[in-house]
């Protein structure tokens, strides 16, 4: 196949490209130098037996590169607001797809157009909706941005939240370190909760220090977390603001004070004071997660939408914050 060579009217370098056979060739704009905005022409034709090689290197100049250019989001719980970092360097055009199920097809996904789309930046954007939705939004770059390079991904990316099961039918284990809060028969924990419309409850819960039947640690009293002696306890979280629905699917909320004693005398939750403690399913005793643990002070809210949700009579957390640990928990 016969190789055309094309110049740049600005930068002046040359590309070569396989001839196209089955129509006209249809380069235009600068694809050699990085920001350039040139156009290219045809300046000759190479022989058959020629191949095609990379322009040469020019000192100060930078070669182009493909940028992204598709982008999909993925919502898979329910919220009104959507926080959408896109990384695309420009306002994209916007296409939602609501989950939407009906009699025969739990998959079924409708069109709808946010009550509102706030830019934060070029890179991120808030859908807004009258009510919660799960669903998709695809995102389409309208114009160029040669400042935005990216050699690796060139069609189409998604991201998704990957969340991680921290209780069992509402039931949350937590370990208190011995050292900072004691070992008083009960801890009084206060969650912060914020609904999906915008409202901010916050409920206190009694966690004692004999774990429920139902959590996967109740057989252990006391356990080793990187070298420091801690509490189990467990604590059911749902609520009669949960189970009607004041605080609905999809509210996120944080671990905001902890009373160690049991006298509502509050206090923060400091660095590695509260851990929450993970199991499988179908959590028994022989499902525990020794080897990963979240602390509750360790969230990213400024770059996430949020960490701690609730969905469904049970509660997540977003597994970027899971941490790894070694030696394992371990009871003493």
């Amino acid at each position: 196949m016969a190789i055309v060579v094309y110049q740049c009217d600005t930068c002046k370098r040359e590309k070569e490209f396989a001839r196209n056979i089955r129509g006209l060739d249809t380069l235009q704009n600068c694809t050699i130098t990085h920001g350039c905005r040139g156009q290219l022409y045809y300046k000759q034709l190479l022989p058959d037996y020629l191949r095609a090689s990379f322009p040469d290197d020019v000192s100060g100049l930078e070669d182009w590169l493909q940028r992204k250019v598709l982008y999909n989001h993925t919502q898979g719980i329910e919220r009104d607001n959507w926080l959408i970092i896109h990384n695309l360097g420009t306002f994209p055009s916007i296409q939602v797809f609501v989950d939407r199920p009906i009699e025969g097809d739990e998959s079924n996904q409708e069109e709808l157009l946010p009550s509102d789309i706030e830019i934060i930046d070029n890179n991120t954007i808030l859908l807004k909706f009258d009510r919660p939705w799960s669903g998709i939004a695809q995102l389409v770059t309208r114009q160029s941005d040669p400042n935005l390079l990216n050699p690796i991904i060139t069609e189409l990316s998604t991201t998704t939240t990957n969340l991680t099961q921290i209780s069992n039918v509402g039931e949350i284990t937590i370990a208190t370190k011995i050292a900072t809060l004691g070992d008083s028969p009960n801890n009084n924990i206060s969650l912060l909760y914020t609904t999906t419309q915008g409202s901010t409850p916050q409920i206190t819960y009694n966690a004692d220090d004999q774990p429920a039947l139902l959590s996967a640690w109740n057989d252990f009293d006391v356990v080793v977390i990187n070298g420091s002696v801690y509490t189990v306890r467990s604590f059911n979280a749902i609520t009669s603001e949960l189970a009607s629905g004041v605080i609905g699917n999809g509210s996120n909320f944080v671990f905001n004070a902890i009373d160690p004693i049991g006298d509502h005398t509050f206090q923060d939750i400091n660095d590695d004071d509260v851990i929450i403690l993970l199991a499988n399913s179908p959590y028994s005793t022989f499902d525990k997660i020794t080897n990963e643990y979240v602390d509750v002070t360790n969230r990213s809210s400024t770059t996430t939408s949020f960490d701690f949700v609730y969905d469904s009579g049970e509660f997540f957390v977003n597994t970027a914050i899971v941490q790894s640990i070694y030696p394992h928990i371990r009871s003493t």
